[in-house]
């Protein structure tokens, strides 16, 4: 009985022993693949600063023949993009082709991005007039508009970065996928069917994410201004939430909502089919 029990401790200690060199070893292995991981970021860093300076008055000159010679470009940057690969373990980065910076005219900031490659100039200068033409489209009033947001759901920006070329919904349809717009009024909408923008969806074979709001008195305002990309809406017409003070709560008791639209679906091999309105 003593030797099995002097075995048994031998054979715990080994276990042990094993698990420690085990654990060792991924330490010394993780710290190896970060420190590869580190250089490989300032690398790329290094590079997409490179780019900036190397391309920065490119990038001028395009803002300055697309928006004219009063847009001042400022904080010119490369960009880094990062990702984790399947069966990797540790991100992986890359300078792109690419610089952002900010572009001041008519007294407004705004985005810009430039493919020094492409020679492609992107911006959010139109999203107003964008925003303007949906709502004329869905068949709202403008004077009833509370607050609108356009989100990059790709990107996760709340903003939209377009060609010069992209001033209204229509162009906007033809562009990119990935977009949701928020809109918030005081205008009714049971009475709406928004046929002409499904229309112009039809034509296009695309359908951009629309979610309309409506009271005549909303409560909690700023937190929808905040928080409306991040509503879990039902695709149902059921209970749509969110968080708020740590709870999920109603959305249409917490921002005292009369009336909601979404408008989903999408178009396929030029159906036309697949457009839908979900109320509540």
């Amino acid at each position: 009985m003593m030797k099995n029990r002097t075995d048994g401790k031998v054979s715990g200690k080994r276990r042990l022993f094993l698990k420690a060199v085990t654990v060792m070893i991924l330490l010394i292995l993780s710290c190896s693949l970060t420190g590869c991981s580190s250089r490989e970021k300032k690398k790329a860093e290094k590079t997409a600063k490179g780019y900036a300076k190397q391309y920065k008055g490119d990038f001028e000159k395009a803002v300055s023949q697309t928006f004219g010679s009063d847009a001042e470009l400022t904080n010119v940057e490369g960009k880094v993009k990062r990702w984790i690969g399947e069966l990797s373990f540790t991100p992986t980065y890359e300078a792109l082709t690419e610089l952002s910076g900010i572009m001041k005219k008519d007294g407004g900031i705004y985005h810009v991005t430039y493919n020094f490659k492409s020679k492609v100039l992107l911006s959010d200068y139109y999203n107003a007039a964008i925003m303007d033409s949906l709502i004329d489209t869905l068949g709202l009033d403008r004077s009833k508009i509370i607050y609108t947001k356009c989100y990059d759901s790709f990107n996760k920006t709340n903003w939209i970065e377009y060609p010069a070329e992209v001033v209204s919904i229509r162009e906007a349809l033809d562009d990119r996928y990935y977009v949701e717009f928020y809109i918030a009024t005081s205008e009714p909408l049971a009475d709406k069917t928004f046929d002409v923008y499904f229309m112009q969806c039809d034509a296009h074979n695309r359908l951009l994410e629309v979610n309309i709001f409506s009271s005549e008195e909303f409560s909690n305002l700023d937190h929808f201004k905040s928080n409306c990309q991040t509503l879990e809406i039902s695709n149902t017409g059921g209970n749509s939430t969110v968080r708020f003070e740590k709870e999920t709560k109603d959305i249409f008791s917490l921002y005292n909502l009369k009336d909601f639209a979404a408008l989903r679906g999408h178009f396929e091999n030029d159906s036309g089919d697949g457009g839908t309105v979900i109320r509540r």
